[in-house]
């Protein structure tokens, strides 16, 4: 019987294709579009149209109708956008244009009362308030009713520290069994990776990773198409278009053989990953923490600007920078230089080695650093465990960072760590 997932031919198929003579004007309208010039953009982008060969023509279409709207030629583009979804029923891009024909939406709709707390978020707020209180044996009854209940989007958090305080309190072997039980039920999340760590520190075996029935069905002509036009926005680097398609290939393979981690590795990219092998190496990091940094940050976009003004993949916020670039004397230096991948890389790579150098190894400390600032997170430390950095709980000090992008950019950081190690060593 042949593999479902005829991965490798489909993307040998990529290279004749991605760079047709259509790929190359539809970047060029890309850029004239960026520059304001939009009535070449526009010339460009019918070009690409033409040519029999490019997979991107439902992309080619939405960028006209785009440009349309930035001219104000209104019509025009609602025209434009009804012709895409019309021709491509099934587009990543239907939910954008379908937005961009509602200008209704745009309104402000009238509030509505909240809505009562979930039970798993009142389990996981009263638990924490006991735990916050030192009272391990009501946090532990009450983390314990997640169980019993529907799961939630907190239930597996819940889960987790009920295993925590079972340890806490002597009982290891009840921990390991809700460990086992969080690990196997809630793959994939960051409570079921540290339920896996636990399981492993007190010595016993992880669940193994299950393996999902065989639908014996070969992949059909449109995951074909979609696997080649998400390994062509990749290369064009237009990385927003490209998780796009990236969610629709993982909803259409729900349930296939376990070769779909294959097409789970669309959500966890190895973006720019010769040169994230050579910084990294540089500065003794491990290249999947710089691929989970990236991913988090900046989605792998190397022009990415945030609110604070961080930039490049790995969101390097201009003081920092300054300084960086001293250190690394990195010359002549200018803002715009965190833009480039290289420049940006070899910041980010010896800065975040530099942190955990300066946490004692800790990564979850030092990506704390890295987001919330060192010196504050130094000073958290110094206040909760007079300075002690080895011996601190993490999880408990993850949950206490007091600010709330900083806690949840751990987590999240962390967890696509562990994924990436899970899906590619």
């Amino acid at each position: 019987m042949k593999k479902i997932f005829a991965l490798t031919a489909v993307f040998l198929l990529f290279s004749a294709i991605a760079w047709a003579d259509g790929a190359q004007d539809f970047v060029a309208g890309l850029k004239l579009r960026g520059a304001g010039q939009y009535r070449e953009a526009l010339s460009y982008y019918t070009r690409a149209l033409e040519d029999e060969r490019f997979i991107l023509k439902e992309y080619a279409l939405f960028e006209i109708a785009e440009t349309y709207r930035d001219r104000k030629e209104n019509s025009y583009a609602a025209y434009t956008y009804n012709q895409l979804l019309k021709t491509y029923h099934d587009s990543a891009l239907r939910p954008r244009a379908e937005a961009r024909l509602k200008p209704t939406a745009l309104i402000r709709k009238k509030a509505k009362p909240p809505a009562s707390r979930p039970a798993d978020e009142a389990i996981w707020q009263t638990g924490m308030l006991f735990y916050r209180q030192a009272d391990f044996e009501s946090a532990r009854t009450v983390f314990s009713q997640a169980y019993k209940l529907p799961a939630g989007e907190e239930t597996a958090k819940c889960l987790f520290w009920w295993g925590k305080l079972e340890e806490r309190l002597g009982r290891p072997t009840e921990a390991a069994g809700i460990y086992y039980y969080l690990a196997e039920k809630f793959d994939h999340t960051y409570a079921s990776y540290r339920a896996r760590e636990r399981l492993k520190a007190l010595g016993y075996t992880q669940p193994q990773i299950k393996r999902a029935p065989d639908r014996q069905e070969a992949l059909n002509a449109d995951l074909n198409r979609r696997l080649l036009m998400y390994q062509a926005l990749m290369d064009l680097e237009l990385i927003d278009y490209a998780q796009g398609e990236a969610r629709v290939i993982t909803k259409l393979t729900q349930g296939l053989t376990e070769e779909s981690l294959q097409v789970r590795k669309l959500a966890y990219p190895k973006g720019y990953f010769e040169k994230v092998q050579k910084y990294s190496r540089d500065f003794s990091l491990d290249p999947f923490l710089t691929l989970a940094v990236i991913r988090e940050e900046s989605r792998f976009r190397s022009r990415a600007l945030s609110r604070s003004r961080a930039h490049g993949l790995m969101q390097i916020i201009p003081s920092t920078g300054k300084i960086l670039a001293k250190r690394l004397s990195i010359k002549p230096y200018r803002r715009s230089k965190m833009y480039e991948v290289d420049t940006n890389l070899k910041m980010g790579t010896f800065y975040l080695s530099d942190l955990i150098r300066r946490f004692d190894g800790n990564v979850a400390l030092a990506l704390a650093g890295y987001n919330g600032g060192p010196v504050r997170i130094k000073k958290l430390v110094n206040n909760w465990y007079n300075g002690d950095m080895r011996n601190l709980d993490i999880d408990e000090f993850i949950e206490f960072i007091p600010m709330r992008e900083t806690r949840y950019y751990v987590q999240k950081v962390l967890g696509s760590y562990y994924e990436y190690k899970r899906l590619y060593e």
